[in-house]
């Protein structure tokens, strides 16, 4: 598990890098390494009201209509669809990058909230990442 795990991949090139997340990896509590193994997606729904409904990840998550919330322990993405881009919905982009602010608190190593749009590779670093 430990050589197949997403964290210990190969996408790192050095090896020291590689054997820095391994121990990182494996001083983590069960819940941290829970979420380096199974990371948790959000899909924001601006219809009515904000909420959040929690999903798997898959091809399907990446939904036009709807703002995603991707807790990857090491990194928090808040990723807008195509259709949810606009300064109508900053509001569910603000919303999700509060409640990314409390999933990085009292986390070691802090995790950068990076924020971007479908189409785009322009990404937004949120304060304090």
């Amino acid at each position: 598990m430990l050589r197949r795990s997403p964290v210990l991949g190969q996408i790192l090139q050095h090896p020291d890098d590689i054997e820095y997340l391994r121990g990182l990896f494996l001083s983590m509590t069960p819940d941290a390494c829970q979420r380096v193994i199974e990371p948790l997606l959000l899909l924001a729904s601006p219809a009515n009201e904000f909420t959040l409904t929690p999903t798997v990840a898959e091809n399907l998550a990446l939904q036009s209509d709807h703002v995603i919330l991707f807790d990857q322990q090491t990194d928090i993405y808040i990723w807008s669809g195509q259709n949810v881009v606009g300064a109508d919905y900053d509001y569910v982009r603000d919303r999700c990058g509060e409640i990314a602010d409390d999933l990085a608190q009292n986390r070691f190593p802090t995790p950068v909230v990076r924020i971007f749009h479908v189409r785009t590779s322009v990404i937004h670093l949120v304060k304090g990442s």
